[in-house]
């Protein structure tokens, strides 16, 4: 996760403000590891709940990092203050567990015929393979995205 974040610190130094973060889906949901059975299941739910736990602790501290009080203190001349006020940090949080989570649930919501079909040729399967999204299924977290960011003021 540092790694992760020298890299965010990176584009943040080089001008970059605005900030879309995803955490992990529930890949313990995949078809190739609904068959793996529940011991597994557990264990990789886990990983991915603790996983995205420091995400998006890390994604507080960063955001918090950059606050003005903060800036102020470090802050060598009046111009680079006001630059930096100018452009205005924004960060986005896409709960993407809890996206495939609701459609995962009642994909017939979606017209998805079902959790766990995959390799459909049109667009009635979540599932492309036994462990990635469809075309389709990225087209309706896409819809959410962009609606998190309209709500959000992105644009």
């Amino acid at each position: 996760m540092d790694q992760y974040f020298d890299i965010v610190q990176n584009l943040y130094d080089i001008g970059i403000r605005n900030f879309l973060f995803l955490n992990l889906p529930p890949t313990w949901r995949t078809p190739l590891h609904i068959s793996d059975g529940s011991i597994i299941q557990e264990e990789l739910q886990q990983s991915v709940e603790i996983y995205n736990t420091q995400l998006h602790e890390k994604i507080g501290l960063f955001q918090r990092t950059y606050t003005v009080s903060r800036l102020i203190n470090n802050i060598q001349s009046l111009y680079s203050f006001l630059t930096f006020i100018s452009q205005d940090t924004r960060i986005y949080e896409f709960n993407t567990t809890a996206f495939f989570t609701k459609v995962l649930d009642d994909p017939l919501a979606y017209k998805f015929t079902s959790p766990v079909t995959t390799w459909c040729s049109n667009s009635t399967c979540f599932w492309k393979n036994l462990e990635h999204p469809s075309s389709w299924a990225h087209r309706f977290m896409a819809v959410e995205v962009a609606e998190l960011l309209s709500q959000r003021g992105f644009w």
